[in-house]
């Protein structure tokens, strides 16, 4: 009886199980994408490296690393290592490895390839049995002026063969000539970076800075002994011969390194990948809501009909039963519609990744069965879950109500929600309260979460007054508008639980936009704050950027250059290293960290650092600075010793004279460049701040500063002349793309909301049919009764907009709460940006009623007036 009750009801309400399906079909999609998207991630890095590393037996590195942002990052090699590794019983070849960060771009200076992600590698083409890069065009580079690209760097770049590019080290940049194009193991990429290789004394000198140092050994062998045995004897042989003092190495096998390099590759896009999950479960707990307002709204309509199987002898359990069994064939066919129809948001997400540093273009989608399964699971489950309640009400219908013509709402409260709602309420606002005496991530989802709790349990109670006030004025407007306003506002405080359910679809969405567009405004006047109190320059020399970082180079010969203008007081350097440094609370742990480098006695002329102890003016070859937040992460303390070690595996034990709170380059660790230089590490400035001279105006010195800067710009990655705003405008630009994602991602919550609204409209309208065939028969026009919906939409989003922003608002200062730690000082509010989300869902509720308007005002009086018509 059970399954057969279903059927027929499916088959008989075609349209509502359409609506609800295609509510599930949404929700699900996304979730559907984001799977088939991971996997076609992973199955394309694991059978690229594996191809790649096929005719590798034994890989030796060094043992000593440091976690970085992309990969691991370790100490150099001695290129005698590779002639060491040769002469091993079972080595049939041994290459040497060159990898390092550079930057690649065109010869105007502008980045080859304009996007975010792993940052651009320099690294030895090489030409034995054990590469994975194989010539696609033109031939390998064979002097130090020579290099080939990977084919996709130079297809997205419009590079050809006999090209020239522009390779920024670090340090100093210098033009190449592309003599040819490489691919990886038969793709066009690896793991979303581009290459530039070059012959191997090439390499290790600009790259690493040494033509004497490589990053490691590939090996391969004779092939009578396995890949583990090969890889057991070189390390057992490259220790008895190892010198005290000297690098400890690892031997990875083929297998092991084809491992690391495929974990390498998915730890840096983890980030992307969850991010992307996290929004596909926002759209599919937005499409909750819709269901469940369909299923409650599908109930309601069908109370005399359950009244009458109760009447005919069907218990409340076999109701129960029958109705989640329609909202199991809901759930199985809308989630199979929204797995295909991911399929296709897939491909989107496989051509939006060029953004991120990952091209994916030439590769087939991987559609696994077990992301099938997971999602037609998930969208099932959850929209049985959505019909339980309404399921429960539809059981405790009185049988006496099948002789009644009168439908009854749910009551809006109850004491249990009530209760909840209060508990929540107390729970947000005491995790709030601890959260404002000390940052905690955790701690501020909880906070979250009790906030998005509390507004949704008390949607009805909030709905009913916001619908009381929109009754009173409505009532003070006149004409013909006043009457459309006025029943507006009362059908929406007739059923308060209903449009609070459907406003709150849209309150997620619009609660996080508004909630992203306040950290980003907080983030921009936190720095603009750090800058304008810690600049005391009149200009800043930076690297000119064009979409993919200010990584680059300024010689630190120009800013003494500057310095000696008559038009210029001083101006000072401020360059950059990347460097292990033990960590405080973990003794012998290092962590890959930014060590700024200055000269202590020009640098607190234009930048003021906010000293909390120390100076700047005690700083020495034999010390370092640190920032408030680094010594309170680190438990450091003035006169501590903290130690760095270079990446020829140098130690310097360096003490700590000055700590600082305005740490507006980022680093949190500072020393005097005299230190770098005595150790021979390559360095340059990444940015020059100048102070004018009295008595000059700002345009004068601009036009001395011009002519210097173009000359020092002449085979370098290019510079820009920036006033203190510019430089902050700069500082904070990549904000906006990270914005424009997240907003398009979220987007897809409010196209959810506004498909909640008009299926909920609909619904309500079949309910309402006879009162409207009433209305029309008295004199009211289509039109009217049009406008009367159009109001009724926009009040649901106008309801739904007002509490989003409240509660994004709040969210967002919490968030900026709970970093203050990490730098991020001040709190704002982007009200343009707050101001343009209100209008969006305005206009969602006006485009959003245009169906149920349409039909409401077009519905036959005669046949919604007749005996059974409402039915």
């Amino acid at each position: 009886m059970t399954v057969h009750l279903a059927r027929r009801s499916v088959r008989g309400r075609p349209g509502r199980f359409a609506a609800t399906a295609l509510a599930v079909v949404v929700g699900t999609s996304f979730l559907s994408g984001v799977l088939v998207f991971t996997g076609t991630l992973q199955r394309s890095f694991d059978e690229l490296f594996a191809t790649a590393y096929e005719r590798t037996d034994a890989f030796v590195r060094s043992a000593n690393a440091v976690e970085g942002d992309f990969e691991d990052i370790r100490d150099l090699l001695p290129l005698s290592l590779v002639e060491q590794v040769a002469a091993i019983d079972g080595v049939a070849e041994a290459n040497a490895s060159v990898r390092g960060e550079i930057k690649i771009a065109r010869l105007d200076g502008t980045p080859l390839i304009e996007r975010g992600g792993p940052p651009d590698t320099g690294t030895a083409f090489d030409t034995g049995a054990t590469s994975s890069w194989q010539i696609h065009r033109g031939r390998a580079p064979s002097s130090d002026g020579e290099l080939v690209l990977d084919q996709r760097s130079a297809r997205l770049g419009s590079i050809a063969v006999g090209d020239q590019v522009l390779v920024d080290n670090g340090v100093r940049s210098q033009s190449f000539l592309v003599v040819g194009i490489v691919t990886f193991g038969g793709a066009q990429t690896a793991g979303g970076s581009a290459w530039a290789m070059f012959d191997r004394p090439a390499a290790s000198s600009f790259v690493l800075g040494d033509v004497g140092l490589i990053s490691g050994v590939s090996v391969r062998g004779h092939g009578d002994v396995s890949d583990a045995g090969l890889a057991a004897a070189i390390e057992r042989e490259l220790g008895r011969m190892a010198e005290p003092g000297s690098v400890a190495v690892e031997v990875l096998t083929g297998s092991e390194i084809t491992a690391d390099a495929q974990s390498t590759v998915q730890r840096g896009l983890r980030f992307f990948t969850t991010f992307l999950t996290a929004f596909a479960l926002i759209a599919l707990f937005v499409s909750a809501f819709v269901i469940y307002n369909v299923f409650s709204i599908g109930q309601i309509q069908r109370l005399r009909e359950h009244a009458l199987l109760r009447l005919v002898g069907a218990t409340r359990p076999q109701l129960v039963r029958s109705l989640l069994a329609e909202s199991m064939i809901v759930g199985l066919v809308g989630s199979a519609i929204g797995f295909v129809a991911g399929i296709g948001l897939a491909a989107g997400i496989v051509r939006l990744l060029p953004r991120f540093g990952v091209d994916l273009l030439d590769i087939d989608l991987l559609v696994e069965a077990s992301s099938a399964v997971t999602v037609v699971v998930v969208g099932s489950v959850v929209t049985v879950l959505c019909a339980l309640a309404p399921a429960v009400r539809a059981s405790r219908t009185p049988p006496i109500a099948a002789l009644s013509d009168v439908t009854a709402e749910p009551k809006n409260t109850s004491p249990a929600r009530t209760i909840a709602a209060g508990v929540s309420s107390i729970g947000s606002i005491g995790a709030t309260a601890v959260l404002l005496r000390g940052p905690s991530g955790w701690l501020l989802g909880v906070a979250v979460a009790l906030i998005y709790l509390t507004v949704i349990l008390s949607g009805p109670w909030i709905a009913q007054r916001a619908a009381r006030t929109a009754t009173r004025i409505a009532a003070r407007s006149h004409g013909r508008a006043q009457i459309a306003r006025s029943m507006a506002a009362r059908n929406a405080t007739r059923s308060p639980q209903r449009t609070a359910v459907t406003a709150s679809a849209l309150l997620i969405g619009l609660s996080l936009m508004v909630a992203i567009s306040t950290m980003a405004a907080s983030i921009r006047q936190s720095v603009a704050d750090t800058v304008t109190s810690g600049l005391r320059g009149d200009f800043v020399v930076s690297v000119l950027r064009r979409g993919s970082g200010d990584f680059g180079t300024i010689p630190t010969s120009l800013a003494p250059t500057i310095d000696a203008l008559p038009e210029i007081e001083t101006a000072a350097g401020i360059g950059a290293v990347f460097v292990p440094i033990e960590s405080g609370r973990d003794p012998g742990v290092f962590q890959a960290h930014t060590l700024l480098t200055v000269d202590p006695t020009v640098f607190g002329s234009v930048v003021d650092l906010q000293f909390v102890e120390g100076g700047l003016d005690e700083l020495t070859a034999a010390s370092m600075l640190v920032s408030d937040e680094v010594a309170k992460r680190n438990q450091f303390t003035l006169g501590e010793t903290v130690t760095v070690r270079l990446y020829d595996a140098t130690l310097l034990h360096l003490r700590i004279v000055g700590v600082f709170a305005n740490d507006m380059f980022g680093g949190g660790y500072a020393v005097d460049r005299s230190l770098i230089e005595s150790h021979e590490v390559p360095t340059a400035d990444a940015r020059i701040f100048i102070n004018v001279a009295d008595g000059v105006s700002a345009d004068e010195a601009r036009r001395a500063l011009v002519p210097v800067i173009a000359t020092a710009v002449q085979g370098s990655s290019g510079l820009t002349l920036l006033t203190p705003d510019e430089f902050v405008a700069r500082r904070t630009a990549s904000l906006d793309g990270f914005l424009n994602f997240t907003y398009a991602l979220l987007a897809l919550s409010i196209f959810v909301a506004a498909l909640g609204i008009a299926i909920t409209l609909t619904l309500s309208i079949h309910e309402r049919r006879r009162e409207i065939a009433m209305l029309r028969a008295v004199g009211m026009s289509q039109a009217a009764v049009r406008s009367t919906i159009r109001w009724e939409s926009v009040l649901i989003a106008l309801l739904g907009a007002v509490q989003g922003v409240v509660v994004g608002v709040t969210i967002g200062w919490l968030a900026v709460r709970s970093m203050r730690d990490e730098g991020l000082s001040s709190f704002d509010i982007s009200w343009s940006a707050t101001a343009a989300f209100v209008g969006v869902a305005t206009l969602i509720g006006v485009i959003a009623a245009w169906w149920p308007a349409r039909r409401a005002a077009r519905s036959d009086i005669l046949t919604a007036l007749a005996p059974g018509g409402r039915r």
